[in-house]
């Protein structure tokens, strides 16, 4: 059976004239614009199970540092509760009021309200390799970015890779970015300490 149609063949609107669509090239179409749905569902899917979660670093500059420099407490909601083991602890001295997050199943985040006496506060996120390359892509933009705006300075005598502010906030905060002996896990810890500036 045929299907009728409207075909224009001048721009002033004469000349306009019936003509017959085939069935099949109705189900051709349809199967074109089927394929294409399908193919974009079948993406959105796969993008959103490998890009869906932000960074590690993304997840850790929304939770801590950014709570810290406004002069909040940390970002909790949304988390499990862990039960706290001698690992939590930022510093071995203190440790006393941990509280520890699972954020997911290859990342956690403690906070310590008082780990010692030159530090105020601490929050970290720490992370299980393997690393993927959005856990440190937003590491790499923020020491461009803070570096170059002059807000925090790498410490080069430090044993792991760590950024101090310079004179825009007191108390002093203290980024550091450290790795396990055997490289299984990544952690990035700010800490308020008790220094001005």
């Amino acid at each position: 059976m045929p299907i009728l149609g409207w075909r224009m063949t001048d721009l002033n609107g004469k000349d306009q004239r019936l003509y017959h669509v085939g069935i099949t090239s109705v189900l051709r179409r349809y199967f074109l614009c089927a394929w294409f749905a399908l193919c974009v569902a079948v993406l959105s899917v796969i993008s959103t199970q490998a890009f869906g979660q932000t960074g590690a670093w993304d997840e850790f500059e929304s939770r801590c540092i950014v709570p810290f420099e406004n002069f909040e407490a940390p970002v909790l909601t949304g988390l499990k509760d862990k039960p706290v083991t001698i690992s939590h602890r930022i510093r071995v001295s203190g440790g006393q009021d941990v509280q520890a997050f699972t954020v997911s199943e290859k990342r956690e985040l403690v906070f310590d309200p008082k780990p010692d006496a030159d530090v105020a506060r601490a929050c970290s996120l720490r992370i299980k390799a393997p690393y993927t390359r959005s856990d440190s892509e937003g590491l790499r933009v923020w020491k461009k970015n803070q570096t170059r705006l002059g807000r925090y300075v790498r410490l080069e005598n430090s044993p792991n890779e760590t950024y101090e502010t310079v004179d825009w906030i007191e108390p002093r905060l203290r980024v550091t970015i450290s790795e396990s002996s055997h490289g299984e896990y990544r952690t990035f810890t700010i800490w308020e300490t008790t220094l001005e500036s």
